[in-house]
């Protein structure tokens, strides 16, 4: 009997590593797919081969035709998607290719819940779940509307997460930041979200959600975000799941009718205690190695129950546990520093920072990517970020 084959679609170190190393150790045999024009190199003992895909966007029929070929030449078993351009590709062909493989998703209807912003909003409005104050942008009367009315500092981002567009999120403190940031994209047929500014910590509810129940359910706590304003988590800690936003968080995944992973994001102040919700990610998330590190195996969970097969799950995992990501810390401290020359923080500030990413190599905080069976991912990942900073300081010369 030979053994199962997992694709892995999307070539993003800090999530496609973990899941490879997490299904190989169970006897899996692992592929990383890497669709557009991507510069990574993807070296690790756990991976049995990198291939590249066409752009889904760019050319959608070459790269159907291509994902056919190599799933019938290498008998995938399983597709798993890990960013949201890899899953609404999926979604989008989902008709020619569930006949092939298992894909690690559910219907394309609900992943448009999840990927639409505007959506996703709607829903947790309906179910009465807190979210930040938000307006919709897609012309210049939309945009004098929001300055008008809306409370500064404010984020913008676009509503369809499976759009690729030149702005992600960017945070303006004030009417002019905002007009600067969104005047060059009006016109270009996106809808723009205009968010209030929660402060506080990044918080993901992380959940293996299957025939109407959660399976499993894991929470972290974002110390560190990228940038530093608000975004990725560089530096984060396990904690016990919070009552009221796994409630949240389970009832907009029921409502959705969701089927499989996804990890439901929340802003929450320390000091009043508010929450607020974020967004969906409806595939494996970026801090995806603190859960396997601390002995939740979500992508083999997934891969096991998509099989038809059942599993017992740990009651529990350790508490207080850090990870941290090394090339998104370094480029953490980078953005501080240009903060403290432009009088937006402190000197004292960036210290305290650099000190906590200095005592983690010493501590007990885990690496998102470094294993010494495994030391490759993570020298690549650092070689990756130096050589984009020796470009950048080239560029200023």
């Amino acid at each position: 009997m030979r053994d199962k084959t997992v694709l892995i679609l999307g070539c993003f170190p800090r999530i496609s590593v973990p899941i490879a190393q997490c299904l190989k150790n169970h006897g899996f045999d692992v592929y990383v797919g890497d669709i557009g024009s991507n510069p990574r190199n993807l070296y690790s003992n756990y991976i049995d081969g990198l291939f590249k895909f066409s752009s889904p966007e760019r050319s959608g029929d070459c790269f159907l035709s291509e994902i056919v070929r190599f799933i019938d030449e290498f008998q995938v078993d399983f597709v798993v998607p890990v960013s949201d351009g890899e899953l609404s590709a999926l979604a989008k062909y989902e008709d020619q290719l569930r006949s092939r493989a298992v894909l690690l998703l559910p219907e394309a209807r609900k992943v448009r819940a999840v990927l639409d912003k505007a959506e996703t909003l709607r829903l947790a409005k309906n179910l009465s779940i807190p979210a930040p104050e938000t307006f919709y942008v897609s012309g210049e009367d939309d945009l004098d509307v929001v300055c008008e009315n809306a409370s500064f500092p404010v984020v913008v981002k676009p509503s369809d997460r499976s759009v690729a567009t030149p702005l992600r999120a960017r945070h303006a403190k004030n009417e002019a930041d905002l007009r600067a940031i969104l005047l060059p994209h009006i016109g270009s047929k996106i809808m723009w979200l205009v968010q209030e500014y929660l402060p506080g910590q990044g918080v993901g509810v992380e959940v293996l959600f299957w025939n109407g129940e959660a399976r499993v359910i894991f929470q972290h706590r974002r110390l560190k975000e990228l940038p530093v304003t608000g975004g990725v988590a560089v530096r984060c800690i396990s904690e016990k799941p919070d009552q009221k936003m796994v409630a949240y968080a389970l009832s907009l995944l029921s409502e959705i009718g969701w089927e499989g992973l996804a990890m439901v994001e929340f802003r929450q102040d320390p000091v009043t205690g508010r929450v607020g919700l974020m967004e969906i990610n409806g595939r494996c998330w970026g801090s995806i190695s603190l859960p396997i590190k601390c002995g939740i195996e979500f992508p083999y969970y997934a891969v096991i129950l998509a099989s038809g097969e059942e599993i017992e799950f740990p009651e529990r995992y350790p508490l207080g546990q850090k990870m941290r990501w090394l090339s998104g810390d370094l480029e953490r401290s980078l953005q501080l520093l240009a903060q403290v020359r432009h009088g937006e923080a402190t000197l004292g500030c960036f210290f305290r920072d650099a000190s906590i990413s200095f005592s983690d190599f010493f501590g007990d905080t885990k690496d998102a990517l470094w294993s010494w069976r495994d030391p490759c991912p993570a020298m690549e990942d650092l070689r990756f970020f130096l050589r984009g900073l020796i470009r950048r300081v080239v560029k200023k010369f």
